[in-house]
């Protein structure tokens, strides 16, 4: 049954119609995460860093939470670079890899390299 609104200049009565969409037949499939212990060394142009800790994967992406040096969390996730891992000989559950990104650093690409290394909890 419509609602109906009454217009403020004049007498017509403009009728609304809540149309309800169905649900999507492709039901959106959760990604499962994994809890891992994750070891990264980011290697720029002129300097590495290392960081460690936990985090989670799924099927493509490695998720990080850190504290920078002001102490506020910050979350970072590595998008597709669960493709570019492969297991390590005679270690269960434990996988290393590299990868790159590109970014734009004053107008200029840069490009960062990662090593990374995972175990799954």
């Amino acid at each position: 049954m419509p609602n109906e609104i009454k217009h403020k200049n004049t007498d017509r009565i403009y009728a609304l119609f809540v149309f309800r969409r169905k649900a999507n037949p492709k039901k959106e499939v959760k990604k499962i995460r994994k809890k891992v212990r994750y070891s990264i060394t980011r290697y720029d142009h002129n300097r590495s860093s290392h960081f460690s800790g936990y985090g989670e994967i799924d099927e493509e992406n490695l998720y990080t939470e850190y504290q920078n040096k002001y102490g506020e969390t910050v979350e970072h996730i590595y998008e597709d670079c669960i493709k570019d891992l492969h297991p390590i000989l005679d270690k269960p559950n434990q996988f290393k890899g590299g990868f790159f990104e590109l970014s734009e650093y004053n107008g200029r690409e840069v490009q960062t390299d990662y090593n990374i290394w995972i175990k799954i909890i």
